[in-house]
């Protein structure tokens, strides 16, 4: 890679260790003469000292230099940035992107589309008050109890038998038939994003590429809105056949987590498109960037 001159892009990750100790771990995506795909390399997974931009940015650079690719390789070659959207790594004044920039000017940087899915699905849910009340609620009851946590990891050992006490304190929220059929919504958008995530994180994903998936994943969500999935029409036919044992509350009180349709897919619709659209590469790089264009050999 070094001895070619290849073109190379840098993407890091944090991560704590099993003794809660912060590492970086740092990879290299290249695009190598005579291989059809880009291809990425683990380079190293080092402790880091401290949290701080310059202290990710030093080791880096750090790691880097040890494997041979000092500041006249990166100066020449070095063409991206990549990592979560943390403030300490892609902030506009101080992240560790800014201080990349600042030596290597002409580089791009971007935010890890798998995290931007997390980040959507988060203001979805922020947007959406009463679903993000039950999750709390369902949360602290479970994190704050050593004796909860023990229950529901028998829970998680005996999924195939029904449950049969839930704190009172929630149960309005479960033995509703708007949970139910919430439910169901919830599994079908759950699983278009996972679909798209998994897509997104192939090695081969270039950014022409993720954009047509993330407007796949749009166009169905807005299908969905209009048409129930399979798994929303499936909890409506349980509902509808009573095909359950546990007592329901038909419509259920003000109590309930019902939450607008209409509105959560209208909010995760408009949070993805925020989130994950490349509209300024789209509109001004498209025929550059799709290889479909590409006229002879690049090389």
């Amino acid at each position: 890679m070094i001895n070619t001159g290849c073109k190379i892009s840098i993407i890091i990750d944090k991560a704590l260790t099993i003794s809660h100790k912060a590492v970086l771990i740092i990879y290299l995506k290249s695009e190598i003469q005579d291989v059809e795909d880009s291809v990425s390399v683990f380079i190293d997974l080092v402790e880091l000292e401290g949290a701080t931009s310059i202290i990710i940015f030093e080791t880096i650079i750090s790691v880097l230099e040890k494997h041979g690719f000092n500041e006249k390789y990166l100066y020449e070659n070095l063409i991206g940035f990549y990592s979560d959207g943390a403030s300490v790594t892609l902030g506009k004044k101080a992240g560790v992107s800014a201080k990349t920039l600042e030596i290597f000017p002409n580089i791009s940087t971007c935010h890890c589309l798998a995290h931007c899915i997390q980040l959507s699905l988060d203001d979805v849910i922020k947007e959406v008050n009463n679903f993000r009340y039950f999750l709390n609620k369902l949360y602290v009851y479970y994190h704050t109890s050593n004796k909860h946590q023990r229950e529901l990891n028998n829970i998680s050992k005996e999924l195939e038998n029904e449950v049969q006490k839930i704190e009172i304190g929630i149960v309005s929220y479960l033995k509703n038939e708007n949970f139910l059929r919430d439910l169901g919504l919830i599994l079908d958008i759950i699983e278009e994003i996972s679909i798209l995530s998994t897509a997104l994180q192939e090695r081969n994903v270039s950014l022409i590429r993720a954009d047509r998936l993330i407007r796949r994943t749009i166009n169905v969500i807005q299908h969905l809105k209009l048409n129930k999935g399979t798994y929303e029409k499936e909890a409506g036919d349980i509902i509808k056949t009573k095909k359950y044992n546990i007592p329901f509350e038909i419509n259920g009180k003000k109590s309930s987590i019902v939450f607008s349709r209409d509105k959560f897919y209208d909010s995760l619709v408009k949070h993805i498109k925020t989130r994950l659209l490349f509209d300024d590469i789209n509109e001004k790089y498209n025929d550059l960037l799709n290889p479909e264009t590409w006229q002879g050999d690049i090389w």
